[in-house]
């Protein structure tokens, strides 16, 4: 990502992100923004990119949905 991004992008979108679960035995992770905000432009900008960095790797992952609800 930081390749296609750079390293700005990366610091401002993808590094906070947080890992909230790991599934080691399905290879999935589930990483969660810290913002509503976030969330929603990560949802519309890079979902997709996310998705093909994660795969390359041998993973799938889930954005779970932000509800201030929920923080974890």
């Amino acid at each position: 990502m930081i390749k296609s991004y750079g390293q700005a992008i990366d610091k401002s979108w993808f590094s906070s992100l947080k890992v909230v679960n790991e599934d080691s035995v399905n290879k999935k992770i589930f990483i969660k923004a810290k913002t509503e905000f976030e969330d929603s432009y990560i949802r519309e900008n890079y979902l997709k990119d996310l998705e093909s960095a994660f795969k390359a790797q041998g993973f799938s992952f889930e954005l779970v949905k932000f509800s201030n609800f929920n923080k974890i």
